[in-house]
């Protein structure tokens, strides 16, 4: 398996390419790139590396769940046993008590999660000093995967992801998950397959929500409508037509 790697030399400032060459990278093209600032010469290497996929070692994971349950998570529908190892070693293993935050609000980092055990809840941020139980996303336990918006996305979130108890989950960064596409990973390829798939069923179950609640809404506000009319009808709110009428001076 091959990976690349890019590296711009500006100058005769050749350190990162050193650096690279250290750690077993080869040199297989120099594209020539416009001068950069102070009118330097700026050059474009790529470099080559032949890396064996990594493979999880063992038949259970940290938080007691074994491979096979965690092959039937939704995230790795389709892959071989090679396949869910090659995923799970490129992860890192997380554990945090009950009240710890996952990720808050406002913060960039991606990554994706998948949880081994304990519960984590994904919750809105609340608007003004309003918080109620309206404002929970998500409440997601073993072999529940979320943070995937953001994944791809790159963007600050918009939640905040609290553990309810203590968490045990896998976390997948973006740099190993591209690294995993840039070398042609049939593993990544399948990753980013389900990854869709989730965000889509997530997207629909998200157009169902704003239905319900326009839906609800616009009832809502038929009822208050027929409320008045049938109120004003037995005299029970005054209409304001007959009080503007009533309180109207004739015309001289």
């Amino acid at each position: 398996m091959k990976r690349y790697k890019y590296a711009s030399v500006t100058g005769q400032d050749v350190a990162e390419v050193n650096r690279l060459l250290l750690h077993g990278w080869r040199p297989v093209r120099e594209l020539p790139l416009a001068p950069g600032e102070g009118g330097k010469a700026e050059v474009l290497v790529v470099l080559e590396r032949d890396d064996e996929a990594p493979a999880y070692p063992g038949d259970v994971l940290p938080g007691g769940m074994s491979l096979l349950e965690l092959g039937q998570v939704q995230l790795f529908t389709g892959c071989t046993g090679a396949e869910v190892r090659e995923i799970v070693a490129a992860c890192q293993s997380v554990s945090c008590d009950a009240g710890a935050v996952l990720f808050a609000e406002g913060q960039v980092s991606s990554a994706l999660f998948v949880i081994l055990s304990g519960r984590v809840e994904i919750r809105l941020p609340q608007v003004g000093e309003i918080q109620t139980d309206e404002t929970v996303l998500l409440e997601a336990g073993p072999k529940d995967v979320f943070g995937e918006s953001s994944f791809f996305a790159r963007a600050p979130h918009r939640t905040t992801a609290t553990a309810l108890s203590p968490v045990t989950a896998l976390q997948l960064h973006r740099e190993a998950y591209d690294d995993m596409l840039q070398a042609q990973r049939p593993a990544a390829c399948k990753l980013t397959v389900n990854l869709a798939t989730l965000l889509a069923s997530r997207l629909q179950a998200t157009d169902l929500w704003a239905w319900d609640l326009l839906r609800e809404e616009r009832s809502a506000g038929l009822a208050q409508s027929w409320t008045r009319a049938f109120g004003q009808r037995m005299g029970e709110i005054p209409d304001p037509t007959m009080e503007f009428l009533s309180s109207a001076k004739p015309a001289k």
